[in-house]
């Protein structure tokens, strides 16, 4: 098997793993998002999230119509308004540790009708790209 045979196979089967797989740049933007990521929060192309700030999203999500749904509250501490902080603050420990870590983030999801707050174990690697340094995320539901 070709090295790009490899890296496409590969890259199937990464992509239909059921975890959401995300790449953001170093000043924190989306660079890659795979549909599994899209669906956990409601969106329905990589369009609505390339280019935002994790804050961006949660903007974009909360404004949503499913939004009036959601349950808001706190978590552990951390409000939803936390979310992008903590998320921006493990990118970046990642991006300055050049080491790959292990992390338990919480997310506003959507979940049926709704969206829900879950908590998700996620790897975040220091991931070099033709566009620089991104930090690569794999993301999947704690507990399963």
């Amino acid at each position: 098997m070709t090295h790009d045979e490899r890296v496409k196979a590969l890259g199937e089967a990464v992509l239909k793993s059921g975890a959401l797989i995300f790449t953001k740049c170093h000043s924190g933007k989306y660079t890659a998002v795979n549909d599994d990521f899209l669906a956990a929060f409601g969106l329905e192309s990589s369009d609505e999230v390339i280019g935002l700030n994790d804050e961006e999203l949660i903007d974009k999500v909360l404004s949503s119509g499913e939004s009036g749904k959601m349950f808001h509250h706190s978590y552990r501490g951390e409000s939803i308004a936390d979310l992008p902080k903590i998320w921006q603050a493990h990118d970046d420990e990642v991006l300055s540790s050049q080491r790959t870590m292990w992390y338990k983030e919480r997310a506003i999801v959507k979940g049926g009708d709704d969206m829900k707050l879950h908590e998700y174990i996620v790897l975040k690697s220091p991931h070099k790209s033709s566009i620089g340094d991104e930090v690569l995320g794999v993301a999947v539901l704690d507990g399963i």
